[in-house]
């Protein structure tokens, strides 16, 4: 059974100062009480309980009072063994992370619902990673939502709302799909895609433009016509047209788009030459690319490395500037990341994070 309080969001980014009171009336000459529960966020979420409660009371019967006072987010489960605490606030643990509960600063040994506690104690809440991966996969992704994310959003970056649309709902005002190229129809359907809209009308324009000249845009299209009567005419004349492409010499990312488009159809001769040469052209475009695609191929891109043991994703975080942002390869300025690099990088590891989450989200499928 899951409980959930989540209004007022707002508060969410504030130091919270106002304090909570007991419901209840006071048991028989009970002294008043106060207890704290912090929330390890930037900044701290400190949430004081002060007044009388009732001796049943646990430490996690005054969370939930203390918390939905302030209307701050709460979810969690009950099961034969406890109390488990799924999110509070904007702590959400995903895959190689936990919520550490300590009290006075001191891990808990046992639930916060068996936790003994007395006046003036606080409790704390604070993310934590058993999966040393997980948590440089989670900094790098966090760090371009901190600072980069909006102005592609305000860009319309096809790859940044599809990437956000995996983990929460979107919204944007007055969005006009574009219309006048083969891109602009893509670039359209994909964003509508993420604002959970239709775009049959959109499918339709974009079947009677659709052309295999190009393999990296011919791919996008066979994904954005997805779920359409087009789509699987389309899917034959883009598997064709790959018997004309070089394997050996020609574009890595048009191997890595060919698989990401086809998946587990993608003729077996593509995929070999796609992996012989996977560490052909170091630059982070081609190494998100080829993450996508191993993740479609159903293969754990750490476990793909060159002759120094480095692995693919080691790679592509090495193109992170302290901005948050992807540089283009080794040669960029440290600075030039507004460009495409930066929101295909961060796709990628959104797209490797709900897969090694168990939670596949394929990217540009419906």
């Amino acid at each position: 059974m899951k409980r959930r309080f989540s209004m007022g969001w707002l508060l969410l980014v504030l130091w919270v100062l106002s304090a909570c009171s007991s419901p209840v009336s006071p048991d028989e000459n009970q002294a008043p009480f106060s207890i704290t529960f912090e929330v390890m966020t930037d900044p701290v979420i400190s949430v004081p309980y002060i007044g009388y409660y009732p001796s049943v009371y646990t430490a996690f019967d005054l969370l939930k009072v203390a918390l939905e006072d302030q209307g701050i987010p709460l979810i969690y489960s009950e099961s034969e063994f406890g109390i488990f605490i799924e999110e509070v606030a904007t702590i959400k643990p995903l895959y190689g992370s936990y919520i550490m509960i300590s009290l006075n600063d001191e891990p808990l040994n046992v639930g916060l619902a068996d936790a003994p506690f007395e006046d003036g104690d606080t409790f704390s809440f604070q993310l934590e990673y058993w999966d040393q991966a997980s948590k440089q996969r989670h900094d790098a992704m966090n760090a371009f939502l901190k600072t980069e994310a909006d102005v592609y959003l305000e860009a319309l970056s096809y790859e940044v709302f599809t990437a956000l649309s995996y983990s929460q709902d979107l919204d944007i005002n007055g969005y006009n799909p574009q219309t006048q190229t083969q891109a602009d129809l893509i670039r359209s359907i994909f964003i509508l895609r993420s604002l959970n809209q239709d775009v049959t009308v959109l499918q339709v324009e974009l079947a009677a433009r659709y052309s295999t000249e190009l393999t990296f845009s011919a791919g996008l299209g066979l994904l954005a016509l997805m779920g359409s009567e087009a789509y699987e005419p389309a899917k034959l004349e883009f598997t064709t047209s790959l018997e004309n492409l070089n394997l050996n010499t020609g574009w890595l990312d048009d191997l890595s788009m060919a698989i990401i488009a086809l998946g587990e159809s993608t003729p077996d001769d593509l995929v070999e030459a796609f992996k012989s040469r996977i560490f052909e052209d170091l630059n982070a475009p081609s190494l998100a690319h080829a993450i996508m695609a191993l993740v479609v191929l159903g293969e754990d891109p750490y476990q793909i490395v060159d002759e120094n043991g480095i692995s693919l994703v080691d790679h592509l975080l090495s193109f992170q500037n302290d901005s948050g942002g992807f540089i283009y390869n080794s040669d960029s300025s440290p600075t030039d990341t507004r460009q495409f690099s930066s929101p295909q990088s961060f796709l990628a590891l959104v797209v490797l994070d709900q897969w090694i989450s168990q939670n596949p989200r394929l990217p540009y499928r419906p």
